[in-house]
């Protein structure tokens, strides 16, 4: 598959959105604690997905 035709992420991995945000582990998973950062669990995975992460920086954009 090339680059032009990727499909977009639906979901992130704690580790991935890590890489994306820029914050770090212990962070994210405090702010999903506080129900701040929404999550959905697969199995054991814990997922973040792209609506929830876009959600997310949009609140600390109002916030700011």
């Amino acid at each position: 598959m090339s680059k032009a035709t990727e499909v977009p992420k639906l979901a992130f991995t704690v580790k991935e959105f890590r890489h994306a945000s820029g914050i770090c582990r212990t962070r994210i998973y405090e702010l999903i604690a506080a129900g701040k950062l929404k999550t959905v669990k697969l199995g054991r995975s814990r997922l973040i997905t792209a609506e929830a992460a876009n959600e997310f920086i949009a609140s600390l954009e109002k916030a700011a």
